[in-house]
């Protein structure tokens, strides 16, 4: 994941900034006589991230008519009626939930998790227009903890983050660079998706090296609660990526017709994750549709991913 752009490192030239601001709660709940489960989302301060239905229900909810909000949102709310499929319905509030409807009678909960990540921002610059900019995630429950072991491939823990990324920037950014070389990078994760069994980790990349925008990049990462990485491209059946294909580009024509590619050239790549609202394909900006549609996002309905993955596999719980 990391790769260094100069094996040499010059000690005295380091300026290093930090910031403990990005403290992220995540609950799950369970509901009597219901076979789903619902995983909410919230900042250390109690604003509404996201949420989503899974079991027998597999759906993103809404609050405010939206999805998604980032921790330093200022949109993102503290209070609001949490909305999944127009059947179930709660009162959010500071990152818990009440007075729970399905289908608009009051149903009984009860919390079953509850574990919180928390996000160092380390900014290293060697010199004015080269820096590196890393959002390590950390969390003092053991099993998420290992999964960003896994994910940056180094062993640390929320008591060292910042002395471990210290050396992974300045071994990162190394020291190789022209006089007028503009380079600085910015590499962000999230927790996009959580249920009993799953975690799905995005990455978000900036690179600015000059022109007219930065470079964008997002990719998802799927772990089983040990830690283990799932390669969800291996499990795409090999007889049905012609019908899976045929999916995807309907799905693309939907969001515009301004391609960068062809249906002939069409295919599916290895950046696929999970949401709340099926299985994502993700393609990068350029790929597909021109960089101010940013990350494009290609969602197939477990209905439809059920034909198209193998079924003995880590997910299969996903689809029954």
């Amino acid at each position: 994941m990391w790769q260094k752009k100069s094996v040499f490192i010059l000690l005295l030239c380091f300026m290093f900034a930090y910031a403990k601001d990005g403290e992220v709660l995540y609950r799950t709940y369970n509901f009597d006589d219901k076979s789903f489960s619902l995983h909410v989302a919230s900042s250390g301060d109690g604003k509404f991230l996201y949420a989503g239905l899974t079991g027998s229900t597999h759906v993103s909810c809404m609050i405010n008519n939206k999805r998604i909000f980032f921790p330093q949102d200022p949109e993102a709310p503290l209070d609001g009626t949490l909305i999944c499929n127009n059947a179930l319905r709660a009162h959010f509030n500071r990152g818990h939930i009440k007075d729970v409807l399905y289908n608009n009678h009051a149903i009984k909960w009860q919390q079953v998790e509850e574990f919180r990540t928390i996000q160092t921002r380390i900014e290293h610059r060697l010199r004015k227009g080269i820096s590196i900019a890393l959002n390590p995630l950390c969390s003092d429950d053991k099993k998420v903890q290992n999964v960003f072991n896994k994910l940056y491939g180094i062993e640390f823990t929320c008591s060292n983050v910042q002395q471990v990324f210290e050396r992974v920037a300045e071994e990162t950014l190394g020291t190789g660079f022209d006089e007028n070389e503009l380079y600085e990078v910015n590499f962000l994760h999230r927790i996009t998706y959580f249920d009993s069994q799953l975690f799905v980790v995005t990455e978000h990349l900036g690179i600015y090296s000059g022109g007219m925008h930065e470079n964008k990049g997002e990719g998802g990462s799927v772990f089983d609660r040990n830690g283990n990485v799932i390669d969800m491209a291996s499990l795409v059946r090999n007889d049905k990526i012609p019908l899976l294909l045929d999916i995807l580009w309907a799905k693309l024509q939907t969001i515009s017709t301004d391609f960068l590619t062809t249906k002939s050239e069409f295919a599916f790549n290895d950046n696929i994750a999970i949401s709340y609202d099926g299985i994502d394909f993700i393609y990068q900006p350029y790929e597909l549709l021109p960089y101010s549609y940013g990350a494009v996002h290609l969602t197939l309905s477990l209905i439809e991913a059920a034909e198209i993955f193998t079924q003995n596999t880590p997910i299969k719980y996903l689809f029954e």
